[in-house]
């Protein structure tokens, strides 16, 4: 606090811009890190059951696999009630087969979370939308509550723990999705959205739900570390051009079946734009899609 202060003064003999020392309460922040936790600071024990804080002392953890590599840093975190401790290793690179099978994604929010060019449809999890009417419940009854009152801490408690739980449904269904396209896939083509500029639009609620940055993120670290390749390519009019000759044709959004007036090819759209994407990566595939009977599942389509 003296060290705040004395600062504070100088800035104000200086006349520079000085900001008044605030108080900073115990739940102003959730993490401290170690930067060196290979040397100092940081030691594992018990046969990989018990970590060693420096300052804090031995402390039980529960670690969900074996540490691989050089410890790096290690940052502990309060999620909520539960605390965790985060190691940054250095490990041996360690990739995939060579492959050179190539795919074109589509992202979308309702129903599909992404199309690939092979005409793939994996259905949007939609986790938040389904857990709002949950949300807004418990939202309305920390408001009612006195603030600094035990019921209304333990009611902010109980909305947290609904908000991680969406989170981390979301960045299980990240994962496990990104995992199945590079291990079976060498390139994955997606679409380089402005994300941030959708996030602000109507669109904004559908485009957080589904998380298109985090899992883009996601997929570009695992085919780095499998020695994979991810490609954004430009966006405009895919959704709108006729993968076979090219024509474009533009039509509504909620119009979600091409059909081209020029060549007569008939697909569901976002096939369509996933081919489009595919295609201006270089990797167009020789092949032209066609529709067949409607399944059980949907819509099909098929290479003749």
């Amino acid at each position: 606090m003296d060290k705040a202060f004395q600062g504070f003064f100088r800035r104000v003999r200086a006349g520079q811009k000085a900001g008044y020392p605030r108080f900073k309460g115990r739940e102003r922040y959730d993490s401290f890190t170690f930067p060196q936790a290979g040397q100092t600071g940081v030691k594992v024990q018990g046969g990989g059951k018990r970590v060693f804080l420096h300052g804090i002392g031995s402390v039980k953890c529960k670690f969900h696999r074996p540490l691989e590599g050089e410890v790096k840093t290690a940052t502990v975190k309060r999620e909520g009630e539960h605390w965790y401790i985060v190691f940054v290793c250095e490990t041996e690179p360690n990739p995939l087969p060579e492959n050179r099978a190539a795919v074109g994604i589509d992202l979308g929010t309702n129903p599909h979370f992404l199309v690939t060019s092979e005409g793939e449809l994996v259905e949007a999890p939609r986790y938040f939308q389904k857990a709002q009417a949950k949300l807004a419940r418990t939202q309305r009854s920390v408001t009612k509550k006195r603030r600094g009152s035990n019921r209304r801490r333990k009611l902010k408690m109980r909305l947290a723990r609904q908000h991680r739980k969406i989170a981390n449904q979301r960045k299980d269904f990240h994962h496990k999705l990104a995992r199945r396209l590079v291990n079976r896939y060498g390139t994955v083509v997606h679409e380089d959205l402005n994300i941030l500029g959708l996030a602000r639009s109507r669109t904004a609620k559908g485009v957080q739900d589904a998380g298109w940055a985090a899992f883009l993120q996601t997929l570009a670290y695992k085919a780095e570390e499998a020695g994979r390749r991810v490609v954004g390519v430009d966006p405009k009019h895919t959704s709108q051009d006729c993968p076979v000759c090219g024509h474009r044709e533009k039509k509504p959004l909620w119009v979600r079946e091409f059909t081209c007036p020029a060549c007569g090819a008939s697909l569901h759209r976002d096939v369509a734009a996933a081919i489009n994407v595919l295609a201006r990566s270089g990797r167009a595939p020789d092949r032209r899609w066609a529709r067949t009977e409607p399944s059980g599942m949907g819509t099909a389509w098929a290479v003749p």
